[in-house]
């Protein structure tokens, strides 16, 4: 088994995989929009809830990827579930955390001898860590108030089930200048994908994507 220290700051997460893995097959928890998935040999599909799967931990691969929080969904698994998968799996686990909030306690500290992180170094203050929570928190409840699924975020972005016209929608704002990310595939393509800006961003997108639900057109 190859041996990786703890906690790892990469540009090449493809090569740390290739290093960890060897020549074993690679288990991925999915959907993940991460550069993981044609690296992975076994594909583990996470429930709706994206809770953790609980197939993942019988893969028997030399190597299992779990990006934590999931990118699109933003979700989080709990450090105790982290524990519990590090503990089942045959092999080495990747928790790939690049995305997770400055200052939240990550999977490192669990201290377990098979478990890597991939963590970007933070050059977020406590002042910035927070205003984007609270931004986030304050956009995920009115993007329910449009009566839109949204799953529970720790990261920079945010999916949201919107529905059958979601490529529509995803067009419609951009032709007022606003992006946010789209998946063409069978899982995702009722949903998009929001980042986190700043309040005066948020406000921009919303006001987008009122004029786009009212039928109003684009202001010249």
């Amino acid at each position: 088994m190859p041996e990786a220290p703890c906690a790892v700051a990469t540009r090449d997460a493809r090569a740390l995989v290739r290093t960890l893995a060897g020549a074993g097959p690679v288990a991925l928890a999915v959907p993940c929009d991460r550069e993981y998935r044609d690296l992975a040999t076994i594909e583990v599909p996470f429930p709706d809830d994206y809770s953790l799967p609980e197939a993942l931990a019988a893969t028997r691969a030399s190597l299992t990827i779990l990006c934590n929080p999931n990118s699109p969904s933003g979700t989080r698994v709990p450090l105790d579930g982290v524990r519990g998968l590090a503990e089942c799996i045959r092999g080495r686990l990747l928790v790939d955390e690049r995305d997770l909030d400055s200052g939240v306690v990550g999977a490192s500290t669990l201290g377990l001898e098979n478990v890597t992180v991939i963590r970007s170094p933070s050059s977020t203050s406590t002042a910035s860590a927070d205003a984007l929570r609270a931004t986030r928190d304050r956009t995920i409840r009115a993007l329910r108030a449009f009566r839109f699924d949204v799953w529970p975020s720790e990261a920079p972005y945010i999916l949201a089930r919107v529905g059958p016209e979601a490529s529509s929608l995803r067009d419609a704002l951009a032709e007022r200048s606003v992006r946010v990310g789209y998946v063409d595939s069978p899982r995702l393509a009722d949903c998009i994908r929001i980042d986190v800006g700043t309040d005066a961003d948020m406000e921009r997108f919303f006001g987008a994507l009122t004029e786009v639900l009212t039928g109003r057109k684009p202001r010249a």
